[in-house]
């Protein structure tokens, strides 16, 4: 049990005067609350889905929402940093039963001034995303992690082989000081051992990053926007589609995605409507063996994406690709 109410926040960008971007480390705050805790959540169920031939409504889709509020009494520079911290893309709460949460919608309401306007009465709220249904009975509950998202400003060059020019020659190749490339081993499919490197022009050296595990990073390269996410040793992609192939008569899709997660197919015929498709599957399945569609028509173009989740993030679609069925 703690004594304190934690609110970690940082943000993607630098903000007003604090350098997030700081290719060394990930900075963040800490705010400790003491005395006060979350109080008594409220909740709201949101459906997602589709009506069937006899106009039911058919949920292939749920999600719980559960929001807090508690209301303190702070002094005006307290207040002056909770207005602040909404404005952070990044914000984790930590409950005095040091239960954390990745929080949405931070807002701060004044409800008025006591001691002569030296003490705020504010409401602190929030909202958490909690639980995802997907009406899979195969869906195991998975324990709370923090989740994933884009929250370094790192502006990524390109992701090359560690055998290309530019990487084994950087002077030679006209590499700027401090710009950013991700190395790997990616000839043909592969796509493993991704180190995140900056240039050093004084050291004429490559100097890994040095980040927080679950750090993530977003860019495009040949019209695909990438994320790779900080597993502790290498960057690993995830909510990218790896293959869509024909197999037979079927096309297997098959994509990167985060740890315990979830990808559930969506297919399209013009790239605009698109329905759900397939079993939902995990991560290590959809990586390995994929989801295999069938029933469609030849000489026809589909388009694919797929919708990522678990317990307690929606990471939304990824990519899409194209294929004509032969």
């Amino acid at each position: 049990m703690a004594d304190f109410l934690k609110i970690k926040y940082r943000n993607s960008c630098d903000l007003g005067g604090s350098v997030f971007s700081n290719p060394s480390n990930v900075f963040h705050y800490v705010l400790f609350i003491n005395g006060s805790d979350l109080g008594e959540p409220t909740y709201e169920i949101i459906d997602e889905g589709r009506e069937d031939g006899d106009k039911n409504f058919q949920a292939d889709f749920k999600k719980l929402t559960k929001k807090f509020n508690f209301t303190l009494p702070v002094p005006e520079y307290i207040y002056d940093c909770l207005n602040y911290i909404a404005l952070h893309d990044f914000i984790e709460i930590t409950s005095l039963t040091d239960e954390a949460s990745r929080v949405f919608d931070f807002k701060v309401d004044l409800k008025e001034w006591i001691n002569n306007g030296g003490i705020a009465m504010v409401t602190v709220s929030f909202t958490v995303d909690y639980v995802i249904n997907t009406g899979c009975c195969n869906n195991e509950r998975v324990p709370y992690q923090p989740c994933v998202a884009c929250d370094t400003d790192i502006t990524v060059v390109d992701w090359l082989d560690r055998s290309d020019t530019v990487f084994q020659q950087p002077l030679a190749s006209g590499v700027d000081n401090w710009t950013t490339y991700l190395i790997g081993d990616i000839s043909g499919s592969t796509i493993i051992n991704n180190i995140l490197y900056y240039f050093s022009l004084e050291g004429k050296t490559w100097i890994p990053y040095t980040v927080e595990e679950n750090a993530a990073i977003c860019f495009t390269k040949n019209s695909i926007n990438y994320k790779f996410r900080y597993d502790g040793q290498y960057w690993q992609p995830y909510q990218v589609l790896k293959s869509v192939v024909n197999s037979g008569v079927n096309i297997i899709i098959k994509g990167y995605c985060l740890p315990n997660t979830w990808a559930h197919v969506y297919i399209s015929t013009n790239g605009i409507n698109y329905t759900a498709t397939g079993a939902i599957t995990n991560e290590a399945d959809f990586e390995q063996t994929g989801v295999t569609v069938s029933g469609l028509t030849v000489g026809v173009t589909y388009y694919f994406k797929f919708y990522l989740y678990n317990n307690n993030c929606n990471y939304g679609y990824s990519n899409v690709e194209t294929i004509i069925k032969t």
